[in-house]
């Protein structure tokens, strides 16, 4: 079991995969190999090599039924909360979520509200042209206001870490600068508060620092040292948005991997948000409730495990701060 952990370790290493993207490609050696032996032991037992692949389609069949939506987009759909009904109307600002849209934002319908949240991962290698036709896309939309924070994918946005290791993923250095004035319909923020339509929302893109070499992955001590410090009740905003999930909070990969951040977890128990937006996990779009903090917490992320925006965006209600 060691030696495969090692292995496993070594090839996201060298290939960029993150632990999804391993299994992704793995899925089908393990069929093959599934297949082979099913038809080896119908040469000397065909009832048993029946009963077990019948036994095998059985349990992949309800694993599709029951998580084919969240993996790949087709299927039932997730139980999701209305969100909409949670204020008075008048005092009402209606937030439209979406999440790592890898380029498929064409894809998306995305339904008039207020305010658009985009939670990062809006490109899939951060490259001036992503960003360009990213930002033309942001034009098109009828919201007033549309907030984007940075994802892991939007290398170029992460300075320190872009100065460092941009030749892993261009062939030719780009700007950061140049790469956030390129997102002019819209307003990014990075670790920063600001206030739409009566409502506060602070963006964070870092994220611990687990998996592939990606950008946004720092240290969880300095993380921790951020979310311990960072707001007090007082001046907590309304909504969080980030990148990265809270740890155990809609977080778990395809593998079966908890993923989320425990500063997080731990910053959003003590400020006590209303929300918290987030994506990076394609497999656990949804939305669940943190019950100490009773926050209410949405994976947005719009596309699959395939790389397709097939999941919907995600809609919900804030009532405005009193003046």
């Amino acid at each position: 079991m060691a030696l495969i952990v090692v292995v496993a370790r070594k090839i996201m290493q060298i290939t960029g995969l993150g632990l999804t993207g391993l299994f992704l490609c793995a899925a089908p050696m393990a069929l093959g190999v599934v297949a082979s032996m099913l038809w080896l032991l119908s040469l000397y037992s065909p009832k048993v090599a029946l009963f077990l692949g019948l036994a095998f389609v059985f349990l992949v069949t309800e694993w599709l039924r029951r998580t084919g939506y969240q993996n790949f987009g087709f299927g039932r759909k997730p139980g999701m909360p209305d969100l909409t009904i949670m204020c008075d109307a008048k005092q009402r600002v209606r937030f439209v979520c979406i999440s790592d849209t890898h380029n498929d934002h064409s894809r998306l319908e995305v339904p008039d509200g207020d305010v658009l949240l985009h939670a990062g991962d809006f490109t899939k290698n951060g490259t001036e042209k992503e960003i360009k036709a990213f930002n033309e896309w942001m034009g098109t939309l009828p919201h007033k206001h549309k907030i984007v924070c940075a994802g892991n994918h939007d290398i170029t946005l992460d300075k320190e870490y872009y100065e460092q290791h941009w030749k892993r993923h261009h062939d030719t250095k780009e700007s950061a600068d140049k790469a956030r004035s390129l997102l002019s319909n819209c307003r990014y923020i990075e670790h920063e508060k600001v206030t739409v339509e009566g409502v506060t929302v602070f963006a964070a893109p870092a994220m611990p620092a687990k998996g592939a070499q990606w950008a946004w992955k720092r240290p969880e001590k300095e993380l921790q040292e951020y979310w311990d410090t960072k707001f007090n009740l007082d001046d907590s905003p309304d909504i969080l948005l980030t990148h990265a999930p809270p740890y155990d909070i809609l977080d778990q990969n395809i593998t079966g991997i908890k993923t989320g951040s425990r500063p997080l977890l731990s910053g959003l128990r003590r400020i006590k948000p209303k929300f918290c937006v987030f994506g990076h996990i394609h497999e656990s779009y949804g939305v669940a409730v943190e019950p100490r903090s009773e926050c209410v917490c949405i994976n947005a992320s719009s596309c699959t495990l395939l790389g397709k925006a097939r999941h919907a965006p995600i809609v919900f209600d804030v009532s405005r701060r009193e003046a």
